[in-house]
């Protein structure tokens, strides 16, 4: 009997593999891979503002121990809430993982926006507390019906046609991923 991950992983990986059989939107391809800002606003330095949502994004290194993952995942403060906000993110991280020289041996590019947990009543949010309002993922739902849910979520970008689906870190290779690479949305009110 083949198990929920090996599932996933064989479901997610055909998905980036051949997006175009796939029911998930397309995100657009933007022609220079540059997330487009509005004039600038008070921002954190290294930090791009998006003007449909009014907050400032910065892709950061995931450097933490387990016993910081709480308040690690807490800071990084990443949700995603749109088509629009998730094809500005995914253009942030491609331009800050090929700027590190990331992935350049792999067929996609991989970075972690947050995590989910259980509102209490079986509904999953985003770990900052903001409801979880739209998903990009491949497969079958989340499952936050467990008070202790806790759920990484991390996207798989296709690098020929920048397609991108959300998954769980065994989906993207998180743990084969170099450390110089691992990479975490967050996400801040302007200043």
């Amino acid at each position: 009997m083949v198990n929920r991950v090996e599932q996933l992983n064989v479901v997610f990986k055909e998905s980036v593999m051949d997006i175009g059989n796939s029911t998930t939107p397309s995100l657009p391809k933007t022609s220079t891979n540059r997330p487009v800002t509005s004039p600038p606003a008070n921002c954190q330095a290294g930090y791009s503002y998006f003007s449909k949502t009014g907050m400032c994004y910065q892709m950061q290194l995931a450097n933490f121990t387990d016993d910081e993952y709480d308040s690690f995942v807490a800071y990084h403060n990443g949700s995603i809430h749109s088509f629009e906000e998730d094809s500005f993110v995914r253009d942030l991280a491609i331009n800050y993982l090929r700027a590190l020289g990331c992935f350049s041996d792999w067929n996609y590019y991989s970075y972690w926006i947050s995590d989910l947990i259980s509102d209490g009543n079986g509904n999953c949010i985003w770990k900052n507390g903001q409801p979880f309002d739209y998903s990009n993922q491949v497969s079958e739902p989340y499952d936050c019906t467990y008070n202790d849910a806790d759920i990484s979520i991390d996207t798989i970008t296709n690098k020929t046609t920048l397609n991108n689906v959300w998954g769980y870190p065994s989906d993207a290779d998180w743990f084969h991923i170099p450390d110089k690479c691992k990479s975490i949305l967050s996400k801040r009110a302007p200043l």
